[in-house]
């Protein structure tokens, strides 16, 4: 199978599948499944990474969460598919979107004065 690495990588995506495992040497370990979008419309795809977290790094990580993974990622090929694994050194969860939108007033000026706020 074809190896290809590299030294340091930033996958920014959303939490997939999430197993505890323990490795043949005993360690404890969770193994994430992190999906990267790449593209817009007809053109955006998904790649998929498998991560395998040692120790706290991936304590409080759930299904859905977006999360930033700081590693090397190394790409195996194996039977004409190519599978993405990131040894990740640091992860950080991101907060959740706010989709707030302002409540709407029947004051003019109040609307006016929010208008003014708009930095466009």
């Amino acid at each position: 199978s074809d190896v290809c690495s590299s030294d340091l990588d930033v996958i920014g995506g959303n939490v997939g599948r999430i197993e505890e495992k323990i490795s043949d040497k005993g360690h404890k370990y969770t193994k994430l499944s992190v999906a990267e979008s790449k593209g817009f419309g007809a053109n955006k795809e998904t790649v998929w990474y498998s991560c395998n977290v040692f120790g706290s790094m991936a304590k409080g990580i759930e299904k859905g969460d977006k999360v930033l993974v700081y590693g090397s990622t190394e790409s195996h090929v194996y039977k004409d598919k190519t599978y993405l694994q990131v040894h990740p050194f640091h992860i950080i969860k991101l907060e959740k979107e706010k989709s707030e939108v302002p409540e709407k007033t029947a004051d003019p000026v109040t609307n006016r004065k929010m208008m003014e706020d708009v930095p466009f």
